[in-house]
């Protein structure tokens, strides 16, 4: 629920930066491995939109989640490659000398305001 509580708060605060009178919408991208379960983020934001009905401009906002999947790189052949397990380990050339490129963060990627 903290997640969720700072998404709106940060929501809230780009919102006023706008002069926005309502927030409409709001997509946000979660990586596959970023620890976020989707069906109980969705949960709580409907549940924190409820509750803070009062005083939020985001009270109607709907939620546009998307999962993004694990991607790595590989530093010894240059291989980029979407996985579904974590498993850092090179899929060509076994090396184990790999970076996380995208998959473990929680991103805005938009808001709708209405002004």
């Amino acid at each position: 629920m903290g997640i969720v509580q700072s998404l709106f708060k940060l929501i809230n605060k780009k919102a006023k930066e706008e002069n926005a009178k309502k927030v409409v919408g709001v997509s946000v991208s979660v990586g596959r491995y970023s620890g976020v379960e989707p069906e109980l983020f969705i949960e709580a934001f409907n549940v924190l939109k409820k509750e803070r009905a009062d005083n939020s401009i985001a009270r109607d906002a709907i939620l546009d989640l998307s999962i993004v999947p694990l991607k790595i790189h590989c530093r010894t052949c240059d291989l980029e490659k979407e996985i579904e397990e974590i498993d850092m380990v090179c899929l060509f050339c076994n090396s184990v000398d790999t970076e996380v490129l995208a998959g473990q963060d929680i991103f805005i990627t938009n808001m709708e305001l209405a002004v």
